[in-house]
């Protein structure tokens, strides 16, 4: 790959580590509170930034994954 060439695969990569950051600090804020419990957080990811359930779903379970060992 040349040095003009754009990874458009690690661009995305890096686009989606970005908004799993936001995503990743906002349930853990959301844990923080004890508002709810974790695994019925979906609809707060989904009003909170206008995502469709699976969208929020995929979100959950990727902050949730994050804590495996």
């Amino acid at each position: 790959m040349s040095n003009n060439t754009i990874d458009v695969e690690k661009l995305n990569q890096e686009y989606e580590e970005a908004n799993n950051h936001e995503y990743f600090n906002y349930l853990n804020e959301l844990r923080d509170s004890g508002e709810t419990n974790m695994f019925g957080a979906t609809p707060y990811l989904m009003d909170e930034f206008t995502l469709s359930q699976n969208e929020a779903k995929d979100i959950l379970g990727k902050w949730m994954e994050s804590f495996r060992g």
